[in-house]
Formats: structure tokens, C-alpha cells, sequence
């Protein structure tokens, strides 16, 4: 029997901080990716229910809950997985245009971009 692969916990938490920090996630949605992952889990780890606990906290509080997760990212994933994400925030809320934009050219200063057809379309946005 094929058991599916074990998601990247610390990955999603990245993800979800950065979003969260940025504007473009709601806590309500990372308090519900957590109930998900608790779910899912036969013995889930103090750091996701932490997470799953902090849905009254300050945005910073949660976003070090989420920093909290053990594991290792890698940079490309992390940033195709912020782009999703603030695809997703454009569809959502329209009004994230111009924030977005801003964010996007800060990657590029950064240099922490996916390839390099998106580094210049996304030194576009100065």
C-alpha cells in the first residue's frame, strides 16, 4: 500500500508567516490549516497545535508560532509558494494590487526570485 508523502509542515508555516505579515492571509486561515494538519495527524507536533492555539493572538505573536515549526525550507519553494499566495490575495482582494506590486519588486531587489524570466517581469513593478 502507497501511504501519500508527508507535506512540509515547515514549508506551509513559511508560507502562512510570510502571507500573514504581508497583509495576505487572515489568522483564520492559518488557525484552519492547523485544525487540518492536527486532523490529519496521528501525533501532531506542540508547535502546530501552538499554532492551532493562537488564533486570538497578535499578528506577530502568531507569526512566531508559525516560525516556530521545526524543519528546513528551500528558498525556490518558499518564494513559487509566496507567489501562489499572493495570487490567490489579488483574486481574493483586488485592493492588494498595489501592495503586492511593491512586494514582488522588493523580491526582485532581493534577488529572491523563481527563474529568470520571472526576475524580469518582476523588475517591472518599480
Amino acid at each position: 500500500m502507497c501511504q501519500k508523502p508527508k507535506p512540509n509542515l515547515k514549508l506551509a508555516a513559511e508560507i502562512f508567516r510570510v502571507g500573514l505579515e504581508k497583509g495576505y492571509v487572515e489568522p483564520k486561515e492559518i488557525i484552519a490549516w492547523a485544525d487540518s494538519v492536527i486532523a490529519d495527524s496521528e501525533l501532531p507536533g506542540i508547535e502546530i497545535i501552538d499554532v492551532a492555539l493562537g488564533g486570538d493572538e497578535k499578528h506577530v505573536e502568531l507569526a512566531s508560532r508559525l516560525s516556530r515549526i521545526p524543519g528546513s525550507v528551500d528558498q525556490k519553494e518558499l518564494t513559487n509558494g509566496i507567489l501562489m499566495q499572493m495570487a490567490s490575495a489579488i483574486h481574493r482582494a483586488p485592493s492588494l494590487c498595489r501592495q503586492i506590486a511593491f512586494d514582488l519588486f522588493q523580491m526582485y531587489l532581493e534577488d529572491n526570485v523563481p527563474d529568470d524570466q520571472s526576475a524580469g517581469m518582476m523588475g517591472w513593478f518599480d
